[in-house]
């Protein structure tokens, strides 16, 4: 992990006792909870993304996202997102139970090579060896990390879909982002299915902004076409698509009677 993320003190990690022989969290679960930690300062926290995550243990950004939110399930980990509006800004993670220090560490710590010089014990090596095992288990990729190739449908297997490349063709850029930007601080990001039914519903309305912007503005995961009447758009500060109706002479082949209503003028032959 690089950037700002690793501006620590690191000289190593201590896993306690108790957390390490827990057999309800993983050894992902157990090394993610160890790299908060270290990565966690006393104002903001841990602020690193997914994506640093994901680098670090070469793992996939939505695998790490599942194994935070789990953690944050167990009470193991708060989540707090600073939010400028509705967009979040960044994500700062704490450990509820913050790791102590281990108060009589054992002579064979402080000397790996057992006392007054002596070969390290049996026991020793069997403790190295396990340490060196698990961290060739953290650059494993993990089995759940999507496998290599393509899907079905061409796309690389495992890639993140990305709603912003799935605009309908009768919607601006700016409703658009504001709305897949909307969904996204829910965490209900949009699925490609999702925007293929949303493009199905905006199919041509007369106002498919102000549909969006509706939504966005209502903080509402779905979209009502039918709850916006033409001309909404004008009223938002966006050009209507009815545009120059008041320049029209609608009694233009009409005739008004004696009673005000109007009918088709006769012609003339």
């Amino acid at each position: 992990m690089s950037g700002p993320d690793m501006l620590r003190k690191f000289q190593g990690v201590w896993i306690p006792a108790e957390l390490w022989k827990d057999r309800a969290l993983s050894i992902t679960e157990k090394v993610m909870l160890v790299e908060i930690g270290s990565l966690e300062d006393d104002e903001r926290g841990c602020y690193a993304s997914n994506a640093k995550f994901a680098e670090f243990f070469d793992l996939s950004i939505s695998r790490v996202s599942e194994i935070i939110s789990g953690l944050a399930e167990k009470r193991l980990v708060s989540v707090e997102q600073i939010r400028d509006g509705v967009r979040v800004v960044e994500r700062r993670i704490r450990l509820i139970h913050p790791f102590g220090k281990p108060k009589n560490p054992s002579e064979n710590a402080e000397n790996p090579f057992g006392k007054h010089g002596e070969p390290p014990s049996e026991n020793t090596q069997e403790s190295n060896t396990l340490l060196s095992n698990t961290m060739r288990v953290i650059k494993t990729p993990s089995a759940n990390a999507p496998a290599k190739g393509k899907r079905a449908d061409g796309k690389p297997r495992g890639a993140k879909f990305d709603p912003l490349t799935a605009k309908p063709e009768n919607v601006s850029d700016e409703a658009w982002v504001g709305f897949c930007e909307m969904r996204k601080s829910k965490r209900k990001d949009l699925t490609e299915r999702a925007c293929q039914l949303i493009a199905k519903k905006l199919a041509g309305h007369a106002e498919p902004d102000a549909v969006l912007d509706n939504s966005t503005t209502n903080s509402w995961t779905d979209i009502y076409p039918n709850s916006v009447l033409p001309g909404a758009g004008a009223k938002n500060g966006k050009a209507s698509r009815h545009t120059n109706l008041d320049q029209i002479n609608h009694e233009d082949g009409l005739e008004q009677q004696a009673d005000g209503t109007y009918r088709i003028a006769s012609v003339t032959p």
